[in-house]
């Protein structure tokens, strides 16, 4: 975010306030850590990260990477339609992929065959 500083220090004059007091508010209020809420197999995880391995959210989640298959959870309602499949597709991760979590993702821990 971008703040104008000058329209602070106006309103930082007209209400009296000292202005390091405001300014320090406004920049507590910009420095918000970011969580990240997942799911894996419908339980919530969230993450202080904005990457991980499958094997590691596996981990996180209670699932042994040795035993299951970590899978993105992929919207599908487009081709559902079309050709009468599910509206949701598993797509399986590799182990070394690097996964760019945004908040919501959906992920299935399902047992390797």
């Amino acid at each position: 975010m971008d703040f104008n500083f000058k329209i602070v220090e106006k309103y930082a004059k007209y209400y009296n306030y000292k202005l390091y007091s405001l300014v320090d508010y406004v920049i507590d209020l910009t420095e918000v850590e970011r969580e990240n809420k997942v799911y894996v197999n419908d339980n919530a995880i969230i993450l202080d990260k904005e990457s991980i391995k499958p094997p590691e959210l596996l981990e996180l989640a209670g699932y042994s990477s040795l035993v299951y298959d970590c899978y993105l959870v992929q919207n599908n309602e487009g081709n559902a339609k079309k050709k009468k499949k599910t509206p949701y597709e598993n797509k399986l991760l590799k182990e070394s992929r690097t996964i760019h979590i945004e908040t919501g993702m959906r992920f299935n821990a399902i047992l390797k065959q």
